[in-house]
């Protein structure tokens, strides 16, 4: 998500860089500024969301909604300038090893935290294996919130690693230009091709969150060329105003104006901060430093805060709380990644050059060896679908389009009420092209019997799932044995209607089924 002691450096020798541009400066400090303005737009988000949640007030969540996407955009396109440069002299191994111990370390130190003080509050929280292990699409099940953009971030070094690896480091303008291009060409004749934020590896490189990265691997070649001017951060300021105005006319626009006006505005602060004299802001360099400790923890703070503030706080002021109380925990927190990272990035450098590669290669099987398990997951998936397909319509059929008479229609089509089906929604999140659910569903008797989880809103089927993850929650609350009874379902988003709730119809195989209902938020 950020580097501080390597990314900010950018290894060009006087005779690589253009002789406007030549400086002994080794940090650029708009950069460690714009990385600080992404890290609090999200927290923005957030901050505003779940407010909106414990207390109903959704006046800044309708001001701040889509400042988690803006600050998101931000990170990849920072993330694409600086592994250009990095690209540029580094050998491939190290360039991997490097980028690893960046992401993993303090992830999996945030993580440990929020068990810990889950079991010291007596709510254990079990993280899934396959949530540490960062593989795209392997799951949705995480526990900070928010690591649904550290597989990007993998795989995208992954890509780059791979340029490296082939001798087509020259090429890396050229393959970006291909890259931003197929992506949006996708967007207008293959929109189905887009998995949401949680795609698989495949499927990731031709996602919008892609097109700010694969664009910001252009960001030298555009300085070296001098196309960066004054204008730049006014044309990036007007690109980003308009993408939202653009979200209704289509994907392909909106996300395109955001990533580039994204990629102008990091192009614009390191033309400045190339040629700046300055002396740093230091608040605002300190806060770029943190800004991945503050990404990682900034949820979790968060949620907690509104699960321990009383009622007699008033909503806005919880707000500000949730602001101010997530860089509390950053500035603890930041410190001990960045002492972290220079640790282990001493030990990597100075390993022998087949620890950096087994390293790598351990990394690069996993990564292949869950995506291919993803895969199978989706294949199964299909299969599903489609047997539930048949039913599902015979439902869809009997059903008012006031989706009040999902158990009457259930009857109708031969299903039985049976009272030991038991589930809940934890959420269902209209996003702007997917529906995304989430809960649990299980047999409650000893038996164990499998169960899926049809969905319906507005009186019309969604889709199917079958439930895969695992709960301990859920086990230690029904006492049944069996640890699989979560589940998430993205769909593409309906046609909108009046009504915001979701019903889930759980069944058996043998034809019993229960009613679960939720609020689209």
């Amino acid at each position: 998500m950020n580097d501080t002691a390597l990314a900010n450096e950018f290894p060009q020798s006087a005779t690589q860089a253009p002789r406007a541009l030549r400086t002994t400066q080794t940090m650029i400090y708009p950069l460690q500024y714009l990385r600080a303005i992404a890290a609090f737009c999200v927290v923005l988000c957030h901050a505003s969301y779940y407010v909106l949640q414990a207390r109903g007030d959704g006046r800044m969540w309708e001001i701040f909604a889509r400042a988690g996407t803006l600050g998101v955009f931000l990170f990849f396109a920072i993330s694409g300038y600086l592994m250009a440069h990095l690209a540029e002299n580094a050998s491939s191994m190290r360039f991997l090893a490097h980028r690893l111990i960046r992401i993993y370390p303090i992830y999996w130190l945030c993580v440990l935290g929020v068990v810990v003080v889950s079991f010291t509050f007596g709510h254990l929280i079990r993280p899934d294996p396959l949530a540490l292990m960062l593989v795209p699409g392997a799951t949705q099940s995480y526990i900070l919130g928010v690591e649904w953009t550290l597989p990007f971030e993998l795989t995208f070094y992954l890509i780059v690693f791979l340029v490296i690896v082939t001798g087509l480091r020259r090429a890396l303008p050229a393959i970006a230009i291909a890259w931003v291009f197929l992506i949006e060409l996708l967007l207008v004749a293959r929109p189905d091709l887009q998995q949401g934020q949680f795609p698989l590896l495949l499927n990731l490189p031709l996602s919008q969150y892609s097109i700010p990265f694969a664009a910001g691997l252009l960001i030298p070649l555009a300085i070296k060329r001098r196309w960066i001017g004054p204008a730049t951060p006014l044309i990036a300021l007007a690109m980003l105003v308009t993408s939202e105005a653009a979200s209704s006319v289509g994907m392909a626009v909106s996300s395109g104006l955001m990533g580039f006006g994204c990629v102008l505005l990091v192009a614009s602060a390191v033309q400045s901060g190339i040629s700046s004299t300055k002396p740093p802001n230091r608040p605002m360099l300190a806060l770029g430093d943190w800004s991945y400790a503050l990404y990682l923890c900034h949820v979790p703070v968060i949620r907690a805060l509104c699960w321990i503030a009383p009622s007699s706080v008033m909503s806005m002021q919880l707000w500000f709380a949730a602001l101010g109380a997530p860089i509390f925990v950053a500035i603890l927190l930041g410190k001990a990644d960045l002492a972290m990272y220079r640790w282990f990035k001493s030990h990597v450098d100075g390993c022998r050059p087949m620890v950096r590669t087994a390293l790598g290669l351990v990394f690069i099987v996993s990564i292949l060896s869950v995506s291919a398990y993803s895969y199978a997951q989706l294949i199964r998936a299909k299969r599903l679908n489609a047997a539930t397909a048949p039913l599902a319509a015979k439902i869809d059929a009997a059903m008012d389009a006031n989706e009040t008479k999902l158990a009457f229609a259930a009857r109708s089509v031969g299903l039985h009420d049976d009272p030991t089906l038991v589930g809940h929604f934890d959420g269902v999140y209209g996003q702007p092209t997917e529906v995304r659910v989430q809960g649990w569903a299980a047999d409650s008797t000893i038996s164990k019997r499998s169960v899926r989880v049809l969905v319906f809103h507005c009186g019309h089927y969604l889709g199917v799932v079958s439930p895969q993850d695992s709960r301990s929650d859920v086990t230690a609350a029904l006492r049944n044995g069996s640890s699989h009874q979560g589940f998430n379902l993205n769909v593409p988003m309906p046609t909108k209607c009046a009504s915001s709730r979701v019903d889930g119809l759980i069944m058996t195989d043998s034809g019993s089924f229960a009613i679960i209902e939720g609020q689209m938020r």
